[in-house]
């Protein structure tokens, strides 16, 4: 089997690539902003809080980006 891939003159694989990367930031901003409260609940260090915050708006900024990479997928009929 040739394993070769083909690449479609006008695709727009760039809106895949970005709506990739940012599930990853969103996953890992998630995460970040759980063990940070977690850890921030145990103890009165404001630095786990900040970092949480940070995490949760990392997150936040992530899905709304996911959003309106996939509106603007659809909208303009880019169903690659």
């Amino acid at each position: 089997m040739n394993n070769e891939s083909i690449a479609y003159v006008g695709e727009h694989t760039w809106a895949g690539h970005l709506g990739h990367v940012l599930a990853i930031l969103s996953f890992v901003g998630a995460l970040l902003a759980l063990v940070s409260y977690s850890t921030a609940v145990r103890g009165d260090d404001g630095v786990w809080k900040r970092l949480g915050r940070g995490g949760f708006r990392l997150h936040s900024v992530a899905v709304l980006g996911i959003i309106a990479v996939l509106f603007t997928m659809l909208l303009n009929h880019w169903f690659e």
